[in-house]
């Protein structure tokens, strides 16, 4: 046997050799035709098999010339040979790599495969093989063109198995173990030792030593961690008693494993805390097993694993002979791995009528196209419970599939091409039992640069349609979320009123449908029970957060909110000035939204002069604590003072502002508030480019300038991913208040603030005027990672959290409003061109203290007024960024200490321009330990510390 050497090929057409014609055999109904099972004579080698390398990649392959598939009979599950895949790919010198391996029929006798269904095939390993290193499966005709390859899926899971976990038969310990996945690598990332299970074996001497740490020294332990293979692991140890065993609450072993095979760099992957003291600690003859379920190959080399690939998964063959079948064809899965050893046995084909008919192919297929996004739409198809979109990037290649799941209803967005080459689509139905029925005919897209991104335009569709369907149509009242039928909030309703605008101005629905549901809002609250009873909508002219959608009374003990109360004049004071047609019922719209507005008593609810309270309750009086920034009451203040009727005086603006904190974060300095949502919603109406209060003025800022730093230092701190969460990063970002697995809860960063791993749409949503490049970015992101369980009626849901496998089932008017309205404020400016057209707004504004900047928006801002530095990532390992901002142009230094005061490096001493920088931490050529920086620039001193860890 012999291990071909790496060798790049460019081409794969004709490599692959040819044969006699030999008699084929011709299927029948029902029937099953045996493609691989014992070779085709040598009990060495299959000779109809050819293999191909390419890069960093190994294939231990057999015959005369070195490129066969090998057999072996040390498993067989008939007879008494199989093949063996003996492969390692990618893990060397940083070089990617790839193989290929074709097993035919003797000769490579083209093979008539019209009737076959599925292909059938059965694996084993001597050790497991996880899922995601496991090799794809493509099919071959005789003109050598591939169908796409699809993974041996086995239907596991990849993760923790707490079944199968625990002390082995015959422990003496009564010792119990808390076990947590670390979440510091993508739970999908295959390395040495993960995802296999793990052995903690024990004895009663030190056996083994742990790996230094943060405050934690290397000590002696009497246990010993390695794979079920027997692959020895590193770890760390908390040993709080000096036992060296696991005896006492909060104990821990953090079990590390390398990043790559050879890699130096390790990760802490598992913990195993003591819950409780045990009576009898671990000791000799006790073994843990960390049980973990690897998605792939099991670790039980006595049985055979069946994998079944229906010939409609491969998808629409395009120019594919499915009549001249020439081989079935081993790829190697995208996923870097070290040496894997594969068994498999009886490849058949597979002759049989589906149980149903399948269902009708989709009509009418039609495309918009946009930059770099088509949005495709079809009519539904008799018998489908579902869809699979394919595309075809160029003449004779496969048509792959990009819906990642089913797709529920005759419409999908493809956010994964690219601007200027024409593609082909086609779309193909799903029906009962799995059967899929013929594609559609094919449609050709070319996005184009320039036009409008399909795919968040209609996202922007969609986010309307909440505010016009999970509406009560008689009272316009909005639910709080698309699950409750019975609850509304009035913030809800501010933002549905703007949201109706919207809609008008883009053709979603009639200027006449929108008057007259705007009309039938305002009067509703202009009517409704107003006064000091339990159950009133409102008093004083503020109202309730929460009302019954029926009725529109108050819902439960929920509060008179001052807050809420805004953002729903937010929407009626928008609503007032955009209808401007000289009607009777337009007119109507202006003087009730102006009425509503005079009504609310703003001076009622300083209990604490100057703030504003934030609510009040019939039952217990005024809430003990008042708006103070920073936070989204921004627009509750600017409203206060412009009030015509109860106006509040400029003092309440300063006191306002006293309580800011000016904060850098990733070297952005801003007002703090974690929370995105505390960034955009009073920008949803008031425009504050441009304009400056007293305490913008000495940062040098506006307000909208704030909050594109705060969302950028939100996204770093995402792409920082200091909890180690196995998604965050560039493109997923978002941290502000939403659902979350356990219940509804603000979370933001930074600094972080109830970070869970939960994201939320709304947050890159809501913030598109600040920074549209990464916001749209991220709302893409969502949409192509995990549109089948994030998309729906109304857009994108709520929130995720991938570490904890849970998307959220419904929709929140607070989150959707501010995804339609700043997309729309960033095409247009519309929202912001009406409300700021408002007398009451502008009289705010300006007894707030604001005047015009001078400047444009899109001039450089100015730099903050002090240094500012932060390292990430954070800790240090191999190489990190320390970022930092100078206020001044001039000469400035960048020096590292060690804890005992030595310099260590000079990483900057030059002159530099005002602004942002960043320069290289070399991790790798620092020792473990603590470290200090040292800004400076003229008599400025900024100074920090970092961890480098191991």
């Amino acid at each position: 046997m012999t291990r071909l050497l790496p060798v790049l090929m460019l081409s794969v057409a004709g490599l692959w050799p040819g044969g006699p014609a030999l008699a084929q055999p011709t299927p029948t109904r029902h029937t099953t035709t045996v493609w691989f099972d014992e070779g085709d004579g040598d009990p060495a080698y299959h000779a109809a098999s050819v293999a191909l390398l390419a890069g960093d990649a190994d294939l231990v392959l057999a015959g005369p010339d070195g490129t066969r598939l090998p057999l072996t009979t040390a498993q067989a599950r008939s007879g008494t040979r199989s093949g063996v895949l003996t492969y390692r790919q990618g893990w060397s010198h940083g070089e990617t790599g790839a193989w290929a391996l074709d097993v035919g029929q003797a000769g490579f006798a083209p093979f008539d495969a019209t009737a076959v269904d599925s292909v059938r095939l059965y694996l084993n390993a001597p050790a497991p093989v996880a899922g995601t290193v496991l090799p794809r499966l493509a099919l071959v005709d005789a003109d050598g063109r591939a169908t796409v390859a699809l993974p041996l899926d086995l239907g596991g899971r990849i993760g923790y198995n707490a079944g199968r976990s625990g002390f082995l038969d015959g422990h003496t310990t009564d010792a119990r173990l808390d076990v947590r996945y670390l979440d510091v690598l993508p739970p999908d990332r295959v390395r040495p030792g993960y995802p296999e299970d793990l052995l903690i074996a024990f004895a009663d001497t030190p056996v083994d030593t742990s790996v230094a740490g943060i405050g934690a020294p290397a000590i002696p332990a009497r246990f010993s961690v390695t794979t079920a293979a027997g692959h020895r692991l590193a770890f760390r140890f908390r040993d709080t008693d000096g036992d060296a065993t696991l005896s006492a609450p909060d104990e821990y072993i953090e079990i590390l494993t390398p990043e790559a095979e050879g890699a130096t760099t390790q990760r802490p992957t598992w913990r195993l805390t003591v819950r409780e003291a045990p009576s009898t600690p671990p000791g000799a003859g006790d073994t843990f097993r960390l049980a973990v379920d690897n998605g792939g190959v099991d670790a039980d080399p006595a049985t055979w694993q069946r994998v079944a690939l229906p010939l409609t998964d491969f998808g629409p063959l395009a120019a594919f002979d499915r009549t001249r079948l020439r081989a079935v064809r081993f790829v190697s899965a995208p996923a870097p791995t070290a040496e894997r050893t594969l068994w498999f046995d009886e490849i058949l084909l597979i002759d049989d009528d589906p149980p149903i008919d399948p269902p009708a192919p989709p009509a009418d297929l039609r495309a918009e196209v946009g930059d770099a996004s088509v949005v495709l739409r079809w009519t539904p198809a008799d018998r489908a419970i579902g869809y699979e979109v394919f595309r075809q990037d160029a003449p004779d290649t496969p048509f792959r599939r990009i819906s990642s799941s089913l797709v529920g209803e005759p419409a999908f967005a493809d956010v994964t091409v690219s601007n200027g080459a024409e593609v082909r689509y086609v779309v193909r139905s799903a029906g009962l039992g799995g059967v899929r029925g013929e594609a559609s005919a094919p449609l050709s897209a070319t996005p184009t640069a320039g036009r409008p991104d399909v795919y968040l335009e209609w996202l922007a569709r969609r986010a309307f349609d909440f505010f016009w369907q999970e509406a009560n149509p008689a009272n316009g009242l909005v639910r709080d979320r698309s699950t409750n039928p019975d609850l509304a909030s009035i913030a809800a309703v501010g933002f549905g009123l703007s949201a109706i605008t919207v809609g008008i101005d883009r053709g979603w629905i009639t200027r006449a449908r929108g008057v007259e549901r705007v009309l039938n809002t305002l009067r509703f609250f202009w009517n409704s029970p107003h006064g000091p009873e339990a159950d009133a909508t409102g008093y004083r002219g503020f109202y309730y957060h929460f009302l019954r959608m029926d009725t529109g009374r108050r819902a439960g003990t929920s509060e008179l909110s001052t807050i809420d109360t805004a953002l729903l004049l937010g929407g009626v004071l928008h609503a007032g000035m955009y209808f401007d047609a000289d009607t009777p019922e337009e007119a109507e719209i202006r003087d009730l939204a102006d009425r509503l507005y005079a009504r609310v008593e703003w001076d009622w609810a300083v209990v604490r002069p100057p703030l504003v309270s934030m609510g009040w309750r019939p039952e217990s009086g005024f809430i003990g604590f008042d708006w103070q920034g920073y936070n989204e009451a921004m627009l509750l203040y600017v409203l206060a003072l412009g009030s015509p009727t109860h106006p509040l005086g400029p003092e309440a603006w300063d006191a306002w502002t006293r309580t800011y904190r000016w904060e850098s974060h990733y070297g952005y300095s801003f007002v703090r508030f974690p929370p995105l949502f505390g960034h955009q919603y009073s920008h949803v109406w008031i425009d504050f480019r441009g304009i400056q209060d007293a305490y913008m003025r000495g940062k040098g800022i506006d307000y909208f300038e704030n909050s594109r730093r705060a969302t950028l230092a939100n996204r770093a701190y995402a792409i920082d991913n200091p909890r180690g969460y196995p998604n965050y990063g560039p493109n997923e970002w978002g941290l502000t208040a939403s659902d979350v697995p356990d219940g509804y809860r603000a979370r933001g960063a930074p600094p972080p603030q109830n970070d869970d791993g939960t994201l939320a749409p709304t947050a890159p949503g809501g913030s598109f005027p600040f920074t549209p490049e990464e916001s749209r970015a991220a709302l893409r992101t969502f949409y192509a990672r995990y549109h089948g369980r994030l998309w729906g009626p109304y857009g994108l849901r709520d929130a995720y959290n991938v570490a904890r496998d849970w998307f959220a089932p419904a929709y929140l008017g607070i989150d959707q409003g501010p995804i339609l309205l700043m997309y729309e404020n960033h095409r247009t400016g519309a929202i912001w061109d009406a409300f700021m057209r408002h007398p009451a707004v502008q009289r705010g504004l300006e007894r707030a203290g604001f005047t015009p900047t001078g400047t444009a928006a899109t001039d450089r801002p100015a730099p903050p007024a002090t240094l500012s530095a932060t390292v990430a990532p954070h800790p240090v390992r191999t190489r990190s960024t320390l970022r930092y901002t100078l206020p001044t142009d001039g000469p400035a230094t960048l020096t590292l200490y060690d804890v005992l005061g030595r310099e260590v490096a000079v990483l900057v001493d030059a002159w530099q321009p005002a602004g942002s920088h960043a320069v290289s931490v070399p991790g790798e050529a620092l020792a473990a330990g603590i470290y200090l920086y040292v800004l400076r620039q003229g008599s400025a001193v900024r100074s920090g510390t970092f961890v480098r860890i191991p």
